[in-house]
Order: structure tokens, then C-alpha cells, then sequence
């Protein structure tokens, strides 16, 4: 097998060796098993070959910030990261006894 240059501008794939993901997210080779021993990155195993899912790999390379706006803010947390008052009418309540001693 002789060497073979990566295909021109980018090509959705489904799966991805440990050196190209290495490459792709500027980290080491030894990183990237790392994060597969940490079930970072769902794997498939074509012979001896162990290979990284697309899906995976966007999951991690996903910024955190556009992940958690797809998701409902947990409760507690207000925009700008303030705690919020958040309730529950049975045991804490703006008049409960516990929290007048705060």
C-alpha cells in the first residue's frame, strides 16, 4: 500500500481513522484513544481496524455553547448565569419556614 493524500475539501464520511481525527482536532494520536477508553467517540472495528463514527466526532468537535442553546436551560439557571428562583410549591416556598432563616 503506498500513500494515499487526503481527498480535496471536506467529504462527509461515516467513519474516520484515529490519525485523520487526530489531525482534524490538532490533538495526539494517544489523545484520541484517550477519549475512546473514556467513551468520548463511538467506534466500529472493521477487521483490525478501529474507526470513529462521524456522528461521534461531531459531538466532540460541537462547540458546548450551540449544544446547550439546542437545549432547554436546566432549571435553577437563569440567562447570564444567575440562579433563578425556581420552586417547588410543596417544599420550598417564598413564605416556607426554612427559607425565612436564610
Amino acid at each position: 500500500m503506498g500513500y494515499r493524500p487526503d481527498p480535496p475539501g471536506p467529504a462527509l464520511r461515516l467513519v474516520y481513522s484515529i490519525p485523520e481525527v487526530a489531525r482534524m482536532l490538532s490533538i495526539g494520536k494517544s489523545t484520541v484513544w484517550r477519549m475512546i477508553a473514556r467513551h468520548e467517540f463511538e467506534t466500529v472495528k472493521i477487521n483490525y481496524r478501529t474507526l470513529i463514527t462521524h456522528q461521534s466526532l461531531m459531538k466532540v468537535a460541537t462547540p458546548q455553547d450551540e449544544i446547550q442553546n439546542k437545549t432547554a436551560p436546566s432549571p435553577g439557571i437563569a440567562k447570564g448565569g444567575e440562579k433563578s428562583k425556581h420552586y417547588d410549591s410543596a417544599v420550598d416556598s417564598p413564605s416556607s419556614d426554612r427559607l425565612s432563616n436564610r
